[in-house]
């Protein structure tokens, strides 16, 4: 049965990422692909640095494998019908990047380097920073992106809602530990920015690369309505697919009960930062 217009089913793919080893996350990424699609599914997330997990620095061979996997990504979007999202290792301009990407139907729609680099665990060592959103027009609408950290910083974020981003999509590697404050994160940025948020994160557990730290990862993949409410979420320890239905005139609703955007004031933010960084 097709879908009503503005309706379409979206999937959060999670698995425990081996780091390092393209090869095995190229073939879990596919498998679970094939049933998201074969589900119904339009639009399908990945987890954060998806077929790597966090490399080892000088891991040039890796990186390689994994430039080639990110190629076979693109041609299952086109195999597959499907949008995809997720983030990777991307070199460029003799930098590293932890970037972001959206591919519809074996087309790449381009990249979004993650601009908040987790310094506590060194990441900031091995990326370097991306200095701009992203924001995608697809056939489901407008996709916009972040990528895990990112997600504890609503300048970032409200840049999407002036946008009128659709759906923010957040691949993550959150750890166990901190579970609670990415369930309550994604809750918040959808209800504020009136969006579907969907995140895929990873599960398992590792040894940090670049912290040295055995980390429990914290799954919890998730749809979230523009009212922030949890549509469908996975346990911590599950892998496989989430599945859920994305409904557009949803944001149509939330709108017209709560106009945020006609009661900002915009002008008066600039000038609360203006007089804060004068004193400063």
């Amino acid at each position: 049965m097709s879908s009503p217009p503005g309706s379409f089913s979206a999937a959060a793919l999670q698995w425990d990422v081996k780091r390092s080893d393209p090869s095995f996350n190229l073939g879990k990424a596919a498998s679970l692909l094939r049933e998201a699609a074969a589900g119904g599914a339009r639009l399908a997330l990945l987890p954060e640095m998806w077929a790597t997990s966090f490399p080892v620095a000088g891991e040039e061979d890796v990186l390689a494998e994994a430039s080639r996997a990110q190629e076979e990504l693109l041609l299952l979007s086109r195999e597959l019908d499907l949008v995809i999202g997720g983030s990777t290792a991307l070199q460029e301009g003799g930098r590293l990047y932890n970037a972001g990407f959206l591919l519809e139907k074996g087309r790449h729609l381009g990249w979004y380097r993650k601009i908040h680099l987790f310094r506590r665990a060194g990441e900031d060592r091995l990326f370097s920073p991306g200095r701009r959103p992203f924001l995608a027009r697809t056939s489901l609408g407008r996709l916009g992106m972040v990528v895990c950290y990112d997600l504890r910083f609503p300048e970032l974020t409200r840049w999407y809602f002036t946008r009128r981003v659709q759906v923010l999509l957040v691949p993550a590697q959150w750890p166990l530990a901190r579970r609670e404050h990415f369930r309550l994160l994604a809750r918040v940025r959808a209800l504020e920015n009136q969006c579907f948020l969907l995140a895929s994160g990873r599960c398992g557990l590792d040894r940090s690369p670049l912290s040295g730290k055995m980390t429990r990862f914290a799954g919890s993949s998730c749809l979230v309505s523009p009212w922030g409410e949890v549509v469908a979420e996975m346990d911590p320890e599950e892998e496989g697919v989430l599945a859920a239905r994305v409904d557009l005139a949803a944001l149509d609703k939330a709108e017209k009960e709560l106009p945020l955007r006609g009661d900002r004031a915009p002008g008066v933010y600039a000038e609360i930062w203006k007089d804060w960084e004068d004193q400063e």
